[in-house]
């Protein structure tokens, strides 16, 4: 399995909501949030999810 920018993004996102939203429990819907590929594209660090995912292996990532 090779996650891609766009799923660092979203476990990034999902883990933000974890702590910061009391609805949100990040083992119950499993890491998945509503994003979108032009949410992702819109942001301006965009290329902090980039460098992140060619810098660590799969699992330092989903670690990370």
């Amino acid at each position: 399995m090779t996650v891609t920018p766009f799923e660092t993004y979203q476990h990034y996102l999902s883990l933000k909501n974890h702590f910061t939203n009391p609805k949100y429990d990040f083992f119950k819907y499993g890491a998945k949030t509503r994003a979108s590929v032009t949410s992702f594209n819109k942001r301006k660090d965009k290329y902090w999810f980039e460098k992140t995912y060619r810098k660590y292996s799969d699992k330092e990532v989903v670690d990370f």
